[in-house]
């Protein structure tokens, strides 16, 4: 299922995308709701067996908002409905921000929550996969654990024309199961892409829960620390002014003062990314620079079960 949003300035990305996924020649059986930035061309595309049709009236209206829970899930409905397969993965493809949302939908003005992503999936899938920017997040992951039992994004930004999805489309065989459709996007990814950045990594999301009582003693541990200290190393962890690589950080942290706590949490890292490309390690949390902290942040699902948030707050 690829939900395809091009309503804004991606709209010729978008397009691209849509037209090598038409191409595509295997197996699969694809699904794409499309979204470009004209005035009723939202569209519903069946790919099965390298032959192409539009579905026509599956849907209300011929223009969709694509940033509105309820598209979501009514296009995974419709899919569900008609499809008997035994896997599923979803693609969410457009502009994203991490914990603040994915899939800005111009000319309505909304975006997908990660609430709104939760409220929408009434199943669970095998594989959520964001092709946006920033979506590699702890906070994200925690959120999707609940739907999902995968996820692939990157920390970072994904370069618009995001990943060769004929490539990918083509190589899945029956009887692959997840986990290894997950790696191979990861390597179809790294073979097509060339440098990246930050990192484009597959989580397995069943390691999320063990990945926050961890990432607790790390900030127990980091009390100890003087806020500057902890600035100071952030600052070489960090790939925006929003976010940064947090096996970097706890790796600075651990050859600096060699807390196990900080050791403990870089093995589950490693543990719970099945796969990853480019030049971090590919999954992120949110460490702004001071002046710039939203106090959004505390509504998140993630800061309301664990205690990252009181700590970056609080320098």
């Amino acid at each position: 299922m690829v939900y395809l949003n091009g309503d804004g300035n991606v709209a010729a990305y978008a397009k691209n995308e849509l037209n090598e996924i038409l191409s595509s020649e295997g197996k699969v059986e694809i699904f794409v709701l499309f979204d470009g930035d004209g005035d009723g061309d939202t569209t519903l595309y069946c790919i099965v067996n390298g032959t192409w049709e539009t579905i026509e009236d599956a849907f209300d209206s011929p223009e969709l908002d694509m940033g509105d829970a309820r598209t979501l899930q009514d296009f995974v409905g419709y899919v569900f409905e008609r499809s008997s397969s035994d896997h599923y993965l979803l693609e969410i493809w457009g502009h994203g921000n991490g914990w603040m949302g994915v899939c800005f939908d111009r000319t309505n003005r909304d975006m997908l929550t990660l609430a709104e992503i939760r409220e929408a999936m009434k199943r669970k899938i095998d594989v959520i996969m964001f092709s946006a920017c920033y979506m590699g997040g702890i906070e994200v992951a925690y959120e999707m654990e609940g739907i999902a039992n995968y996820m692939v994004a990157c920390e970072g930004a994904l370069p618009a024309p995001s990943v060769p999805h004929k490539c990918i489309f083509d190589e899945i065989q029956d009887g692959m199961q997840p986990e290894k459709i997950c790696s191979m996007i990861i390597e179809k990814y790294g073979e097509n892409a060339g440098y990246l950045s930050t990192s484009f990594a597959a989580w397995n999301l069943s390691k999320m829960e063990r990945m926050g009582d961890n990432l607790d003693a790390f900030v127990s541990a980091l009390q100890n620390l003087d806020g500057d200290v902890l600035l100071s190393i952030r600052n070489t962890s960090a790939f925006s002014m929003n976010y940064m690589d947090l096996y970097g950080f706890a790796e600075q942290v651990y050859k600096m003062y060699g807390y196990e706590e900080a050791k403990n949490l870089m093995e589950k890292i490693n543990e719970t990314l099945v796969a990853n490309y480019g030049v971090l390690k590919g999954m992120g949390i949110y460490f702004p620079l001071p002046d710039i902290f939203s106090t959004s942040y505390f509504n998140t699902e993630f800061s309301l079960s664990y205690e990252w948030d009181e700590l970056i707050n609080n320098l």
